[in-house]
C-alpha cells in the first residue's frame, strides 16, 4: 500500500481541526475517502481479502483520535459467542489496539486510540502506518474468523493454521 502526501504543513493542519485536515489531506493525495462529519472520516483500503472502509474520528469527550474498522462478516446473533471466545484469544497476541464485537452491526471491528496530546506531532507516515496496522489486523483476523464461524475449524485449529508464534525469545 503506498501513499503519497504532499503537504509540508501537515502539522500545523492537524491541530487546527484534525478530520477535516486529514480529509483534505486525503483529497490532495487522491484517496478513496468520504468526510462523515467534522468529527469523522472514511478511506477506502484494497486489503488482500477485502476492501476495508478505515475510519478516523476524533472522541471530543475522550480526547483521542480513533482509527477503526469493521471486518465484513454478518455475525448472526447465535455465534456471538464464538466470535468472543476468537477476540479474547486473538486480543492477546495484537501488538496495537484491539478486536471488538459490534452486537449492534453483528460483526467484529478493530479499533486503535491515540491521545489528543500526540496529534500534533503526527504526521503523513505515521497515519498511513496506522492505517497498515489495521489492515494487516484485519487481513490476519479474516481467514480465522471465516473458517471458524463457517464452522469449518475449530478455533485452535483455526489459529493453528492461520497464525505462526514468534520465534525465539523476548
Amino acid at each position: 500500500m503506498s501513499m503519497t502526501m504532499d503537504y509540508d504543513d501537515w502539522r500545523v493542519k492537524i491541530t487546527d481541526n484534525q478530520i477535516v485536515a486529514l480529509s483534505q489531506c486525503f483529497a490532495d493525495s487522491n484517496l478513496q475517502h468520504e468526510l462523515i462529519s467534522d468529527h469523522c472520516v472514511t478511506l477506502g483500503v484494497q486489503g488482500a481479502w477485502l476492501n476495508y472502509d478505515v475510519a478516523f474520528e476524533y472522541l471530543l469527550a475522550l480526547e483521542s483520535f480513533r482509527i477503526s474498522a469493521a471486518l465484513p462478516l454478518d455475525l448472526q446473533e447465535s455465534q456471538h459467542g464464538t466470535a468472543y471466545g476468537l477476540i479474547g484469544r486473538i486480543n492477546t497476541d495484537l501488538p496495537l489496539g484491539h478486536f471488538q464485537l459490534d452486537t449492534r452491526r453483528n460483526c467484529i471491528t478493530y479499533r486503535y486510540n491515540l491521545p489528543e496530546i500526540v496529534l500534533p506531532t503526527l504526521d503523513f507516515e505515521v497515519i498511513e502506518a496506522l492505517i497498515e496496522t489495521t489492515v494487516i489486523a484485519l487481513e490476519t483476523l479474516y481467514p480465522i474468523a471465516k473458517s471458524l464461524l463457517q464452522g469449518q475449524a475449530s478455533l485452535e485449529d483455526a489459529l493453528s493454521k492461520y497464525l505462526h508464534p514468534a520465534e525465539g525469545t523476548a
